[in-house]
């Protein structure tokens, strides 16, 4: 017979608790995008721009019925975020990424009204490889997106524990074209 591990248990006990306080912790941050050179809206490219080049900017996005009960009742009915982003490229190879989201104006049933703040998020990239051009090639990178616990929890949009999400991205430049996917 086989018997649970401490890091069995461990998790166990996490999803436990995840499950047994629903209301805490429960981020409503859902929209990523995707920051710096290489990007298609929430998709991480393989691009990286020259060495010390910084891109910068605000992305917004609205979002309508985020939290109903089973019964219908809006818990959360709006929510208006802005998310400032800024990126810097080192050596050709690498990219460094912040995000930090805020949820400027949201309407919801009690405390969950009012603007907060959302998760920081770092996002590094390390290219693997690109053949071609800046204009046409295909290429492939490693990125990692890690979210801070900066969020407001009491008004879901913020989660308590540090988190990590890697992938690969592979890109395709072509004819002035831009195709990318995350794995």
């Amino acid at each position: 017979a086989r018997t649970a591990s401490p890091v069995h248990w461990a998790l166990a006990l996490r999803a436990g608790l995840a499950v047994a306080s629903p209301a805490r912790g429960a981020t409503l941050q859902v929209f990523h995008p995707a920051p710096g050179r290489g990007k298609l809206v929430t998709t991480h490219g393989a691009t990286v721009a020259a060495h010390r080049s910084w891109t910068g900017g605000a992305v917004f996005d609205y979002a309508d019925d985020l939290l109903v009960a089973a019964n219908g009742r809006k818990l959360l009915d709006s929510r208006l975020n802005v998310h400032a982003l800024g990126s810097i490229a080192l050596w050709r190879r690498m990219e460094v990424a912040a995000v930090m989201p805020v949820a400027v104006l949201q309407h919801g049933a009690g405390d969950l009204e009012g603007a907060s703040p959302g998760d920081a998020r770092l996002v590094p990239k390390l290219r693997g490889f690109w053949i071609g051009d800046d204009r046409r090639g295909v290429g492939g990178a490693f990125v990692a997106e890690v979210t801070f616990p900066t969020g407001d929890e009491d008004r879901a949009n913020g989660d308590p524990w540090l988190t990590c999400a890697p992938r690969g991205a592979l890109e395709a430049v072509r004819w002035g074209w831009d195709g990318a996917l995350n794995l």
